[in-house]
């Protein structure tokens, strides 16, 4: 009995060493991830001064200081404001005297008659010619006269293909018998001297006559003779 007792005593020693030594190193290792913790909380805080200027800065007044982003007005200019300012840039420039020069470097083969009858050979009878006739050969050059822009292009059965140039102040040429080639589009800015046509032969309103260009000049819808504007 006393054997046991004193094998009983030894088991109670060790046992309770070991748990000793359980508890010391669950402390020292529970000691050792506080210590960490710790240091990983001061590197990614803030510095304590920091902390204050930021908490001591007054607030500001989210509804009165608020400042309103206003998106740019956006300056949009039609297609007719643009083409009428480039139209008057390029009209104003010779303006001042609406003179002409020859729409083709040729001769004059009838004159304009508005008040007199002219036998027309096409149509057999005597009527008035609202215009002028330039002897021209198919596909000559057929120039602008003045500056202004392609107000119409168009064709019919009677004049062939037809272009009007408005030239401001009421003033219009207006080019018949021309070619099916394309130069100008309607809307075009034009040029004194630029190239807008070629002459054709596909009107039959004059289809007997020899190639020509038929040329007339318009004041505020009425006919004029173009070569009082001939320069």
């Amino acid at each position: 009995m006393e054997k046991f007792l004193k094998v009983l005593k030894n088991y109670y020693v060790v046992f309770s060493v070991s748990l000793l030594c359980v508890l010391v190193t669950v402390l020292m290792y529970g000691m050792k991830n506080y210590r960490e913790y710790t240091i990983k909380k001061e590197a990614l805080s803030p510095p304590k001064n920091i902390i204050e200027v930021i908490s001591d800065s007054p607030k500001e007044n989210t509804k009165t200081n608020e400042i309103k982003k206003e998106e740019p007005v956006a300056n949009y200019e039609t297609s007719e404001e643009i083409y009428l300012n480039e139209y008057e840039e390029v009209s104003l420039q010779t303006n001042e005297e609406f003179e002409i020069i020859y729409p083709v470097n040729s001769e004059i083969i009838k004159g304009y008659s508005s008040d007199k009858l002219v036998f027309s050979k096409t149509f057999e009878d005597y009527r008035t010619h609202k215009g002028v006739d330039f002897l021209a050969e198919n596909n000559k050059d057929v120039y602008c006269v003045f500056n202004g822009f392609v107000e119409e292009v168009s064709t019919n059965e009677m004049e062939g293909k037809v272009i009007v140039i408005n030239h401001n102040n009421g003033y219009k040429s207006i080019y018949k018998n021309l070619s099916d080639e394309n130069i100008v589009n309607i809307g075009d800015i034009v040029e004194k001297g630029q190239i807008i046509a070629t002459v054709g032969e596909n009107g039959i309103f004059e289809s007997k006559d020899p190639v020509h260009l038929h040329f007339e000049i318009t004041k505020d819808g009425a006919n004029e003779n173009p070569e009082d504007f001939l320069n």
